[in-house]
């Protein structure tokens, strides 16, 4: 495999990459083990009779949001439960529909005004965002452009793990 790490004369890694990669593993798994949207309630500005708001946020990829007929932006409002810090995003569009989404903004209710945290353009099968901390209740996911009704199989949040500062 051509991971960029050297090897051994008997073809493995060495003890310290793979030390490495053990540790790069468990901090990934830190930083993405509580969603903070699980479960989360969802407003959408329009939706396909077939597709339900908070599939979103029910941690099954395979169910889906998708927005109505003929419309080729719209607006998801996240309700979180209580004040929550996060500082990645993690979007996921239902991809055996297509990849539709080509610009997007994420913005968090703060002081009683709606300010941008993040703005991409597309989101494919997964998107995972890096953002500033931001503390809030409420998340607004903005798609401004897509080529056919967006559909998001998942809108989450989560709080990076300590060690990966």
């Amino acid at each position: 495999m051509g991971w960029g790490h050297p090897k051994t004369a008997e073809g493995r890694i060495s003890n310290i990459d793979e030390q490495t990669l053990r540790g790069f593993r468990s901090i990934l798994d830190e930083t993405f083990q509580n969603d903070l949207a699980l479960r989360a309630n969802v407003k959408t500005s329009s939706a396909r009779s077939t597709s339900t708001q908070n599939a979103v946020v029910d941690g099954d990829n395979s169910t889906y949001w998708e927005a109505g007929e003929n419309q080729h932006s719209a607006t998801l409002e996240v309700e979180l439960e209580t004040m929550r810090e996060f500082d990645r995003v993690v979007l996921q569009e239902a991809i055996w529909s297509g990849q539709r989404i080509s610009r997007f903004v994420i913005q968090a209710l703060e002081e009683n005004r709606w300010k941008q945290v993040v703005a991409g353009t597309t989101v494919g099968y997964k998107r995972i965002l890096r953002t500033s901390p931001v503390l809030t209740d409420k998340v607004r996911i903005v798609i401004q452009q897509a080529n056919n009704p967006p559909a998001l199989s998942t809108v989450s949040f989560f709080k990076a793990s300590k060690r990966e500062r």
